[in-house]
């Protein structure tokens, strides 16, 4: 029996390559193949991080104190409440919680026809950064002074300090965050 073997020409014999054997073929494969793997590696890394890029929203837990809600959503809150002086010489009813953990050291209630009518958190430490604000209300106007930049949203005012020089906007710490009725 005779034994038959193939054989593929190689160019070094005088023969042209087929077109899959060439080497800038292959390299060219393997680099597309690799690019390509890297796009849909950085697509899945991507999809799977991009919750963690939003913060927690910490005025959730305080969605019933809202400007607008009546003066029994603070009954079995703990609330302190005294007449406050406004500038015009009269007296406001305000309100006053202190957290003892969580992002806000305090929570103060201003009062108006038997309904909460601004409701201010104060920050505890530096939990709260001024771009994440920006991620969970969208795009501020704002006010720039020597010491303190103030943002505005429709119904929300943000007093941002700016006592740490040379930290970029978006990490500046929040000092207080206050939503009033419009």
């Amino acid at each position: 029996m005779e034994h038959i073997q193939a054989t593929i020409p190689i160019a070094s014999q005088g023969h042209k390559a087929p077109f899959w054997q060439s080497t800038y073929l292959r390299f060219v494969l393997i680099l597309l193949s690799g690019f390509a793997l890297a796009n849909i590696c950085a697509t899945i890394l991507a999809k799977s991080t991009a919750p963690a890029l939003a913060p927690d929203n910490p005025f959730l837990e305080y969605a019933n104190l809202f400007p607008g809600q009546p003066i029994s959503a603070m009954e079995g809150g703990g609330f302190t409440c005294w007449n406050s002086h406004t500038t015009n010489g009269s007296f406001v009813p305000a309100c006053r919680v202190t957290p003892p953990s969580g992002a806000f050291s305090n929570i103060d209630l201003f009062i108006s026809a038997g309904n909460i009518r601004q409701i201010t958190f104060i920050l505890r430490d530096d939990r709260l950064k001024a771009g994440d604000l920006v991620l969970l209300f969208g795009k501020p106007s704002f006010r720039r002074y020597t010491h303190n930049v103030f943002f505005f949203w429709s119904n929300l005012f943000v007093h941002v300090s700016t006592t740490d020089r040379g930290n970029p906007a978006p990490m500046r710490p929040v000092w207080s965050v206050t939503f009033a009725s419009t």
